[in-house]
């Protein structure tokens, strides 16, 4: 599951182009390093280690997010009617706080934004509209710096920490750096799709692209300072990636509350049951900030070192409420100033005091390892078998206790007797080999990296109605995606008749991954639009399996379908078609036009999608329509 890879920009060309010259100016740490007098109005609020600070000019009513620049407390937002965000009277309120006084030092109103984003760049406060490519520069006071214009159609762009460059996101071109002073822009990362931003964090911006070679998505964070870029060291399916400090921190795309820190040689998750949570990093030190939410919409917010050390805790929250903006570190005062916004309420300075001892346990974490897998019920030999039948065919097959019992929508009874388990590995053996060579390898798309099938007993959709049905209420096999990974479970009880409900599922894999394909090339074959046009005129699928339409029973239909499952959703029809295709059943095509054509549809599509290098003149489900027209 690790993996290690930096990529690096070793072109003499690019390098000097994205770095400049080696004297660079020292970055200066936003935070409060002196003592700030404000506290000395502060109220607790019957939490022990908060505080709330009052400020007329944060309370002002306007909505509000809280930085630091050059030592002084910034905030900022718009102000106007937040109800038509493209009004023209919309105004982006910027203000700077003495933390010593209290007071409003300076303050600038700007008109005309669309999307705009706010950067510190040393002592250069930067506002990127990523609605139009604008850039405003400031000074200390908020002077007019300069105003540049590049290329950027609301697309994420960030200034390295001296503001002399910009890095532009672009989701199909690739990402793309400019010289402000000069103009000249360079691609320093291109041949991608879907190139988007997650989080800036410190002289770190994350990202996430799709390579359009390997159609494979990856996670990476962007040095804005030296144009270096490294990669996540794990894979699965991960959204909100964060980096700090050789630190990775993501969170599950299959299970949003499960979150994953680690390095390039380890992995770690932890995991809070029922209750919505999100993990940050808060500083530069590497703290962690973590929020959990529960049904009412009662926010807690706890700190932790990078290890999961317990610091502090904030349990005390408003429902509704959140944090709006950064954390603010004051050095002097060993704590940290954020703003806490609620609907109902005007937005709030508060303090947050590290020093203040509070109850509260470490995080629990578990090491994310290869899954072990056990073979404690069958024989040896019929462990090893289902081990050699995954290696040969590059994927991985799970029998008796190896399986789950949980599958989302679905329950399965672990499938024990160990004559049917290998009734199923001669089935898989006898009908994954007519598939050509490495076809398997090249299933992999997006996020998901590894096949598997696993031999269950008896399926239970549990996404069924109570009561009557009038549709389909047994299922022989499903198909799913988790954590990186296709999984296929399928009912071994079918015994030889297996071979269908494997190739059937199977085709739902292939058909992700026509799809995944689709969107990554423009001139793709297969398409939703092309297969409804080989349906009959009017025709619409039910789009679900327990309550069928009267119409759907209409006999013309037959000519067009293969049986009545293949008319709930486009994705079964397919999947029924190819199902007969890889069984050589060619008679389901004999005087069928329509029937034949959607199999030459899908023909065509695979040849399109795949790698067909070493692939027999004519694959088994191509030979099925030939002869289907003898």
């Amino acid at each position: 599951m690790l993996k290690r890879m930096t990529i690096c920009f070793a072109l003499v060309l690019l390098v000097s182009f994205i770095c400049g010259c080696n004297n660079k100016p020292q970055i200066e740490e936003q935070v409060i390093s002196v003592p700030s007098t404000i506290l000395e109005n502060k109220e607790n609020l019957g939490d022990s280690a908060i505080y709330y600070v009052p400020n007329e000019t944060i309370e002002a009513g306007f909505l509000q997010n809280l930085s630091s620049f050059c030592g002084n407390l910034l905030v900022y937002g718009f102000s106007g009617d937040m109800t038509d965000i493209s009004s023209s009277s919309l105004e982006y309120h910027i203000k700077l706080i003495n933390p010593q006084t209290g007071n409003e030092d300076a303050s600038l109103i700007l008109s005309g934004l669309d999307l705009p984003n706010i950067q510190i760049c040393g002592d250069i406060f930067t506002v990127t509209d990523w609605g139009n490519g604008k850039i405003y520069l400031y000074d200390k006071k908020l002077n007019d710096a300069g105003t540049y214009q590049v290329d950027c159609d609301y697309n994420s762009m960030y200034l390295n920490n001296d503001a002399t460059k910009v890095y532009v996101f672009l989701p199909d071109e690739g990402l793309k750096v400019t010289d402000l002073a000069s103009g000249e822009t360079t691609t320093i990362f291109n041949n991608v799709a879907n190139l988007y931003a997650s989080n800036k964090c410190g002289s770190y911006v994350t990202f996430s692209y799709t390579d359009r070679k390997t159609q494979l998505d990856e996670c990476c964070a962007l040095n804005i300072e030296t144009g270096e870029i490294s990669q996540l060291p794990f894979y699965g399916a991960f959204y909100d990636v964060k980096f700090m400090n050789g630190t990775w921190i993501a969170t599950s795309n299959d299970n949003l509350d499960e979150h994953y820190i680690g390095d390039e040689n380890t992995m770690k998750t932890f995991k809070y049951d029922n209750v919505f949570s999100s993990l940050e990093v808060v500083s530069e030190s590497n703290t962690l900030l973590l929020k959990t939410y529960d049904e009412n919409g009662f926010v807690e917010m706890s700190l932790y070192d990078i290890q999961g050390k317990f610091v502090s805790k904030y349990e005390n929250a408003l429902q509704g409420a959140d944090v709006q903006g950064e954390f603010v570190w004051s050095e002097s005062d060993n704590g940290y100033f954020f703003l806490m916004s609620n609907l109902s309420e005007k937005d709030k300075l508060m303090f947050w005091d590290k020093g203040v001892d509070v109850l509260g346990k470490d995080l629990s974490f578990n090491a994310v390892t290869e899954k072990t897998l056990t073979e404690d019920v069958l024989s040896k030999e019929t462990y090893e078998r289902a081990k050699e039948l995954g290696n040969k065919y590059g994927i991985t097959v799970l029998v008796a206790e190896q399986i789950d019992n949980d599958y989302s929508d679905y329950k399965a009874k672990k499938m024990l007797d160990e004559n049917q388990v290998n009734i199923a590995l001669d089935v898989l053996d006898e009908q994954l080999r007519i598939y050509p060579y490495g076809f398997l390898g090249q299933l992999a798309y997006g996020s998901v990296r590894e096949t598997e099938i696993h031999l269950a007993g008896k399926l239970k959709n549990l996404s069924q109605p109570k009561g009557n049905v009038n549709g389909f209420t047994s299922y022989s096999g499903f198909f799913q995606t988790r954590n990186g990974k296709a999984i296929i479970v399928l009912d071994v009880n079918e015994g030889e008749n297996l071979a269908q409900y494997l190739h059937h599922e199977l085709f739902h894999l292939i058909n992700e991954k026509l799809s995944f394909d689709a969107q990554i090339r423009s001139d793709a074959l297969y398409s939703e639009e092309k297969w409804m046009s080989l349906n009959p005129e009017g025709f619409e699928y039910a789009e679900n399996t327990f309550e069928l339409p009267d119409e759907l029973y209409n006999e013309e239909y037959d000519l067009w379908f293969i049986d009545m499952y293949a008319r709930t959703f486009s994705k079964e029809d397919r999947a029924t078609i190819m199902q007969c295709a890889m069984l050589g059943d060619y008679n389901m095509f004999v005087a069928a036009p329509h029937r034949q054509a959607k199999l030459k549809y899908l023909n065509r599509c695979i040849r399109d999608a795949f790698d067909t290098n070493g692939w027999p003149k004519q694959t088994v489900w191509e030979k099925t329509l030939k002869q289907s027209k003898l």
